[in-house]
């Protein structure tokens, strides 16, 4: 082994196995800087993004080995790697080459399934520095590939693994690579109910501030948003961050404090508080971090955080100048999410109550029941998953009952608003899924975007012309309510299969369509994480 040029690579993922530690963990230093070559940790990197299929391979065609992780870089060398062999010689090459013709059959059957969820690419334009169609055009440069997210303003949706990082609209803060179901945070405090929230904001767990930056595009010019974190390292991240996407556009005030340990006192006209506390991040599905956990998080661990954010959640609630909240994780644990919520209802529902979230009324993954939620408030909550195209979120979204303003139940999904689709950008609705229906969906798509011009057209008492002609799906014509015409006798859905007519095609000016028509850390302390068996499959 230690004549072979996949040593190093063999030699880290060795260590992950062992350690149970992250890539990361034990590939940067605490200045972070790499202490591998850029090759190895690319290496390992793919060989987890891997695991899963190789582990496939090896169960079917047996290659007896002393080194279990340099059989592991050499079979995604040959099988998966760029260049499809093995540099260099030695006995376990060897052995592996005997078998090649049988592995590559095996490769076949079972795929190359990639270990880590691979979702599409999400670019949400920071309307603070940029305008929809700049961004297109930046966008049209690296791909033809575009399109509309159906349930959040200003989302693109690109081809999964494109490499946009280095363009100048992205370096420059105009475009903001930030995952579909993390934008529901700020979009649900701010549209959750039919009337948008006004006043300033607090977001307790601020870093790195891509939630802080989406607040700031997405409130009126008057509006402070006061940013909160603990952690002296994060916080600086967070004011990089601020000064990039926000610069003077927006009133944003950087705070280092733990938000347990603040009072209504220290923010006497905060209408809003966004509370997206530490979590185990369960839901990343994406994360290489993740592929070296077990499937089941320790139940020790998770019981600490729940209780942590429990506490903050209920101390958000104790702000009495306060209308609404939005309490969020990238879990997707129960403990995390429901419990949490049941608990703080339980000391506070007198004050406070669960509204469905304006926004995303027409959204189908709802919570999961547990006891001490009724139906109509797990109805309330919002989940997202992997098969949802984005990793896994929960989302909650409290009034406090005094209010005296309308909001959506769980069940109105009718949307009468005027329906925007950008000319020629049709809506995302699983064309880059792998499952054998992109082809369908891709073409039911483009159908429903020509059918909401059609309508909005129709509304304004003009011709519809999207092409040069009146788009019709079955023969009749689109109706002028804001929903397209049925396809298939079925409403389209957004959740990848087909979008619903009701599925919300964003504004383009970042405001949800109001039914006539008109636009309307408490950072958690350092916990040690325990150690978890590695994820077999």
């Amino acid at each position: 082994m230690s004549m072979s040029p996949y040593s190093p690579a063999a030699g880290l993922l060795s260590q992950i196995w062992e350690t149970k530690k992250s890539i990361k963990a034990l590939s940067y230093d605490k200045k972070g800087s790499l202490k591998v070559t850029k090759s190895t940790y690319a290496q390992v990197c793919h060989v987890l993004e891997n695991q899963n299929v190789l582990q496939k391979v090896l169960t079917t065609i047996k290659i007896p080995c002393r080194n279990e992780s340099l059989l592991y870089v050499l079979l995604y060398e040959l099988l998966l790697g760029p260049n499809q062999k093995i540099r260099g010689g030695g006995a376990l090459k060897r052995q592996i080459m005997k078998n090649e013709k049988q592995l590559r059959e095996v490769l076949s059957q079972c795929g190359a399934i990639s270990s880590r969820a691979i979702f599409p690419r999400y670019a949400r334009i920071n309307t603070l520095k940029y305008k929809m169609n700049d961004a297109l055009s930046d966008l049209k440069d690296q791909t033809n590939d575009i399109y509309i997210d159906p349930h959040v303003p200003d989302l693109l949706v690109l081809k999964p693994n494109i490499r946009i990082h280095d363009i100048p609209s992205v370096k420059s803060g105009k475009i903001v690579l930030q995952d579909k179901s993390s934008c529901f945070s700020a979009l649900c405090l701010i549209n959750g109910n039919e009337d948008p929230l006004k006043g300033d904001c607090i977001d307790a767990c601020a870093a790195p501030g891509q939630k802080t930056s989406h607040l700031a595009a997405l409130l009126p010019k008057s509006s402070t948003i006061y940013a909160c974190d603990r952690n002296e390292k994060r916080l600086e991240v967070l004011q990089q961050r601020i000064q990039l996407l926000v610069g003077n556009t927006r009133s944003v005030v950087t705070k280092r404090v733990d938000f347990l340990t603040t009072k209504q006192s220290d923010f006497p006209n905060t209408k809003g508080i966004l509370l997206d506390p530490s979590c185990s991040g369960s839901g990343i599905f994406t994360s290489l971090n993740r592929l070296t956990d077990s499937q089941d998080d320790d139940l020790e661990r998770i019981q600490h955080l729940a209780n942590f954010q429990s506490v903050a959640l209920q101390h958000a609630m104790s702000f009495e100048s306060v209308e609404r909240i939005v309490y969020s994780t990238c879990s997707i644990h129960n403990q995390e999410n429901e419990e949490v919520v049941k608990e703080a209802l339980k000391a506070q529902g007198d004050k406070w109550q669960l509204r469905s979230p304006f926004c995303l009324r027409g959204w189908e993954r709802r919570g999961n029941q547990v006891e001490g939620l009724t139906s109509e408030q797990t109805k309330c909550l919002i989940r997202a998953d992997r098969d949802d195209d984005t990793n896994g979120f929960f989302v909650s979204y409290f009034e406090r009952k005094k209010l005296n303003i309308s909001s959506w139940k769980a069940t109105d999904e009718d949307n009468k608003g005027k329906l925007v689709v950008p000319k020629n950008i049709p809506m995302y609705a699983g064309q880059f899924r792998t499952d054998g229906g992109g082809d369908k969906l891709q073409l039911e798509t483009k159908t429903v975007a020509k059918q909401l011009r059609a309508s909005n057209a129709k509304a304004d008492g003009k011709s519809p012309k999207a092409d040069g002609k009146s788009p019709k799906a079955d023969g009749k014509s689109p109706k002028a309510d804001g929903k397209s015409p049925k396809a298939d006798g079925k409403s389209p859905k957004a959740d990848g299969k087909s979008p619903k007519a009701e599925g919300k095609s964003p504004k383009t000016d970042g405001k949800f369509p109001k039914p006539d028509g008109k636009s309307q850390t408490a950072d958690e302390k350092p916990q040690k994480a325990v150690p978890k068996k590695r994820a077999r499959s």
